[in-house]
C-alpha cells in the first residue's frame, strides 16, 4: 500500500521545501548518455543482414509473437526462433566492436 500525499495537503514550510526540490528527471549527462546508447543500438540494428534485422525489429521493438512475426515474413516459427537467436548474437558483437572502438579513442 502506498500513501499519496498533495501538496495542498503540506503545510506552508513543506510546501516550499518541495517546490525548491531538484527535478527529479534525468540530467544533462545522463540523457546524453541515453542518446548515445540509442544511437549505438540503432548502428547495430543496421548492421546485421536484412532478415535477422527484420526478425530483431518485429519481436523487440514491434513486440510481436513468433507467430505473427513468422505470418508477417512468410517463415516458419522456428526459422523465426533461429533467426532471432541469430540476430541477438550479432547485435551483441556489434556493439561490443562499437563500444571497444569507442573506448580505443578515449584518451
Amino acid at each position: 500500500m502506498s500513501l499519496v500525499v498533495s501538496e495542498s495537503s503540506l503545510g506552508e514550510d513543506a510546501a516550499g521545501l518541495l517546490e525548491q526540490a531538484p527535478d527529479p528527471g534525468p540530467t544533462p549527462e545522463e540523457s546524453a548518455s541515453r542518446r548515445s546508447d540509442i544511437d549505438r543500438v540503432r548502428t547495430a540494428i543496421e548492421a546485421i543482414p536484412e532478415p535477422f534485422r527484420e526478425t530483431v525489429v518485429l519481436r523487440d521493438l514491434e513486440d510481436l509473437s513468433y507467430a505473427e512475426i513468422a505470418e508477417v515474413t512468410g517463415v516458419p516459427v522456428g526459422t523465426v526462433m533461429s533467426r532471432l537467436a541469430r540476430a541477438r548474437g550479432l547485435l551483441g558483437k556489434h556493439l561490443a566492436q562499437l563500444i571497444a572502438t569507442e573506448n580505443s579513442h578515449v584518451v
